[in-house]
């Protein structure tokens, strides 16, 4: 598995992004949150950091992972492309089998949502976003 494609750096960002981070950044700021990109830390801080917050807002990717660090009830919120048509905040236990990061987290006994974009790099819907913070927080 290991290859020059995985080991490398920014590779994350390359695959997925959020054009509109900046408004999320901006809309959820009242909620005292922490803007952190992963592939700049050590693997102690991310865990630190899993493990030290009950909210988590996360592109998909591996860096997700680290929810395996979360405390029972933390809050995830998983940033991530449509699968299909059918894909909705509505409708995310359609797809249990396809999705690690929902698998995961209900076997943590974390709370999972999720936020759909149209593709790997398009704007997510920011009512979405702060719907979920406004309701968990």
């Amino acid at each position: 598995y290991k290859s020059d494609e995985c080991e490398r750096k920014g590779s994350g960002s390359d695959r997925r992004s959020t054009p509109n981070l900046i408004n999320i950044k901006n809309l959820i700021k009242k909620y005292d949150y922490k803007f952190i990109n992963l592939e700049d830390e050590s693997l102690i801080n991310q865990i630190e950091l899993f493990g030290g917050h009950e909210f988590i807002v996360a592109q998909h990717g591996a860096a997700l992972s680290n929810i395996i660090f979360c405390n029972f009830n933390s809050i995830i919120i998983e940033i991530r492309p449509r699968r299909n048509e059918s894909d909705s905040v509505l409708n995310v236990s359609q797809y249990e089998q396809q999705n690690h990061f929902e698998n995961l987290s209900k076997s943590l006994g974390l709370d999972y949502f999720e936020v759909f974009q149209e593709h790997n790099h398009s704007e997510v819907d920011l009512k979405d976003i702060v719907d979920l913070v406004k309701e968990n927080v």
